[in-house]
């Protein structure tokens, strides 16, 4: 075998034993907390530039402090 093929067989095998591992996530907003506008509320003609903000920080001993904003662009048109 020679050092080219060695070491794209060495990159190979690091590549796969890195693929797999667990993937960790969190949802995106609290329990209880509503997100967005009312569905049965029309709003005023006119172009809105609507942020939800949020700040989350876990109970947990070593919990990452998490601040997620989530920026909507909504377009109004006459009924």
């Amino acid at each position: 075998m020679s050092l080219r093929t060695a070491i794209v067989a060495g990159l190979a095998a690091v590549t796969g034993l890195l693929a797999v591992s667990t993937a960790q996530a969190q949802t995106t907003t609290i329990p209880g907390e509503q997100v967005g506008l009312a569905t049965g509320a029309p709003l005023p003609e006119g172009v809105y530039a609507i942020n939800t903000f949020i700040y989350r920080r876990p109970d947990a001993t070593f919990g990452a402090d998490t601040a997620i904003n989530i920026p909507v662009l909504v377009w109004s048109t006459p009924l």
